[in-house]
């Protein structure tokens, strides 16, 4: 995997309880996957349209995050449906 993915631990994979054990692995998997590819992506943008997109460790940590609080709203949104 990538550089990226030992950041995880602490934030992802950290005893979440919504996120079951046999998922966690593909789930780092995809996040890593999604913000190289955005890098990729920022290169071609940079050459068609000659204009910079930066991608950084941080969009990486804010794409983390943004999951876990989707994940957690989802939850408590199902939870109120039953």
């Amino acid at each position: 995997m990538a550089p990226l993915a030992p950041i995880n631990p602490p934030m992802l994979c950290a005893q979440n309880p919504l996120i079951p054990e046999e998922m966690r692995e593909l789930i780092v998997g995809h996040i890593v996957s999604v913000h190289e590819s955005v890098g990729v992506f920022s290169r071609d943008f940079q050459h068609k349209l000659r204009r910079s997109n930066y991608v950084t460790p941080k969009n990486y940590l804010d794409f983390i995050n943004t999951y876990l609080l989707l994940l957690d709203d989802k939850d408590k949104f199902i939870l109120n449906q039953v």
